[in-house]
């Protein structure tokens, strides 16, 4: 009696244990549903490691909307970008061979490959700068981004396909700006070396040396058939609709497919050192050479964070810890792969409803990690009562951000991505424009960071004479306020009298009834509104296009961008007709009042349409890649 009694007893206690732990799992799992409601993510695969086991692994949802097929661990997602950590992978096993050096230059070991720097004699694109996104390189064109990669292409030919993207419009090396056909030229170079498809040797030589048996590239999607694979959807019209199942040119960027089970060894695998020195990958050593930065500009200014070798810093959770990883969104899906160390936590997940996961990360690192952390780097002014930043008045003025990830959008960016630095008493303080004022506190040398964040996020530094400002990942140039003051004037101004002109063409045309001569005023009226009204449907359409469905309409011959052509092109023609119509009511009227109007809107016409075409807003053919 006693010996069941103590057995019954240890059952109950075991029981008690295995519910009490399983409550917080239980409750994570209802505030992730929570989110996925709310975003209307069809299904998530979660799963959370430390080095020696999988703490929490969870397929949420549906794998396929119209069959309700409910996930599992097994089904396969496209993880995007996260693709490229793989890549990065793979290059460092080269240069661990000693077959690949990350201070090669590409000139010298790929001629053929058609890029240009203006800079190569100083500043020559090296492996570490395609690696770190620091080649100055554009992103892919919108007609790149949509096309299918059809069976059998070379990575040479994938690389082709987005040649007019290889331009380094900074000195390799000074700024980071996320470049896709970067990684694309690395796979070429896997394939090149190697003398195997990249496709191949990544498998060979990362993949299955993880034992990671259900992961591949969407090119080797025929051999896998028996593996359940997840369908990928957007949100639109408040219904999930199929997004197409598009195949990037470019594999070695964002092409691979994976599931949680094979990605719990993924993230274990960067957690566990002591694996990393007993398989044949990369040791310890040189997976810690992918975490930190290489670039010159870097390593001179001591800038920490940012994107490394195939991996970037981000903070997560309440207590913003800092982790190691990287992101991917393609068509239909979203994912997310982090790792700390220092918390012995890796967590990868995947959504198949396009949606971002930063919420549903916070969630579960405040599950599974501190509610607090340390503040490792204590800024210099909590240890002296008076802190000397005199040293850093040069660097006062307003920057503007020169580090667009596709230039396209510099039309946009040109007047608003700029700040203002200022140093004030004892710490240095950013105003973005037509934004809050925000202080930073010197952490060492030339690294500031809020009270509030643990790491430095603004960091000074000078080369050759020139000041830069690194303020969170963007790259800023000292500006000329006054000239930029003047510029917004005019921009301000342009852009009222193109209002007015909008609002004198339908003042004329309800007035249309109640006027014996109409017809003359109302057409007067409309092409002097004409330039203003393009460029603004050019503007509009863009910003309504953010989805990938109306991205792949904008990369081919459709409605949204032959309109886009359209209405870049004709401005010019519509300022020469203004100025026609200009000509002939300067000399047939004599209402002062009249001609100052019309000259008005005419030079904020001249003056807008001016700007399109120095940058490069000017007959934007979305399908010429």
């Amino acid at each position: 009696m006693k010996i069941n009694y103590l057995i019954t007893l240890l059952l109950i206690t075991l029981l008690s244990n295995s519910w009490a732990q399983e409550q917080p799992i239980l409750a994570l799992k209802d505030s992730v549903i929570k989110v996925m409601e709310e975003k209307h993510i069809p299904g998530i695969f979660i799963t959370v490691v430390n080095k020696d086991s999988v703490l929490w692994q969870a397929a949420i949802g549906e794998a396929n909307v119209a069959t309700k097929e409910k996930l599992t661990p097994n089904h396969v997602f496209k993880i995007g970008s996260v693709s490229k950590t793989f890549t990065a992978l793979a290059v460092m096993k080269l240069v661990k061979e000693g077959r690949l050096s990350l201070n090669d230059e590409l000139r010298k070991i790929a001629p053929e490959i058609p890029f240009t720097n203006k800079w190569s004699k100083t500043h020559p694109v090296k492996i570490k700068h395609l690696l770190e996104h620091e080649a100055g390189f554009d992103d892919m064109h919108i007609a790149a981004f949509v096309k299918d990669r059809p069976d059998g292409m070379t990575a040479l030919e994938e690389v082709m396909n987005h040649k007019n993207s290889l331009e380094s419009r900074w000195e390799p090396g000074l700024a980071y700006a996320y470049s896709n056909p970067g990684y694309m030229i690395l796979g070429y170079l896997i394939e090149k070396i190697s003398g195997q498809a990249y496709q191949k040797y990544i498998r060979d030589n990362v993949i299955l040396p993880l034992n990671m048996t259900e992961t591949y590239f969407t090119s080797q999607k025929k051999q896998h058939t028996n593996i359940p694979v997840a369908l990928g959807y957007s949100w639109q019209n408040d219904t999930a609709k199929l997004a197409k199942d598009v195949k990037i040119i470019g594999e070695a960027a964002g092409a691979l497919l994976s599931n949680a089970v094979d990605m719990s060894k993924f993230a274990q695998y960067f957690l566990n050192t002591t694996q990393q020195d007993s398989i044949t990958l990369l040791s310890s050593e040189e997976v810690g050479k992918m975490e930190k930065n290489h670039g010159w500009f870097e390593t001179k200014n001591r800038v920490e964070g940012g994107y490394h070798l195939g991996l970037y810093n981000r903070e997560l959770g309440e207590a913003k810890h800092r982790f190691l990883g990287h992101d991917g969104g393609i068509n239909g899906f979203v994912s997310a792969f982090v790792y700390s160390r220092e918390l012995d936590l890796g967590i990868v997940l995947s959504n198949n409803g396009e949606k971002g996961n930063s919420k549903i990360l916070d969630l579960i690192v405040d599950a599974f990690a501190p509610k607090t952390t340390e503040d490792t780097l204590k800024t210099v002014s909590k240890n002296k009562a008076k802190i000397d930043l005199m040293p850093f008045k040069k660097w006062e003025g307003e920057y503007q951000v020169f580090t667009s990830r596709n230039k396209l959008f510099d039309f946009l960016n040109f007047p608003f991505r700029t700040c203002k630095l200022k140093i004030e008493d004892d710490s240095l303080t950013i105003k973005n424009f037509l934004s809050d004022k925000n202080a930073y506190h010197l952490v060492e040398k030339k690294a500031f960071k809020q009270q509030k964040e643990n790491y430095p996020s603004v960091y000074l530094a000078e080369q050759d004479g020139q000041r830069y400002l690194s303020y969170e990942q963007d790259m800023l140039k000292p500006i000329n306020s006054l000239k930029m003051l003047l510029f917004r004037v005019l921009f301000a101004l342009s852009g009222l009298m193109g209002i007015l002109a909008i609002i004198a063409t339908i003042v004329t045309l309800l007035l249309a009834p109640f006027k014996k001569a109409w017809r003359a005023p109302l057409w007067r009226n409309f092409i002097f509104t004409l330039p203003f009204a393009l460029i603004m449907g050019s503007i509009a359409i863009i910003a309504t296009s953010s989805s990938m469905d109306a991205i792949e309409r904008m990369g081919k011959f459709s409605m949204s961008s032959v309109s886009i052509f359209l209405l870049t092109t004709l401005p010019p023609i519509a300022c020469l007709l203004a100025a026609y119509f200009l000509f002939k009511y300067w000399k047939n009227n004599t209402k002062k009042w009249g001609k100052a109007f019309y000259i008005s809107l005419f030079l904020g016409g001249v003056f807008l349409v001016g700007y399109c075409i120095l940058q490069n807003w000017f007959a934007v053919q979305l399908w010429s890649y």
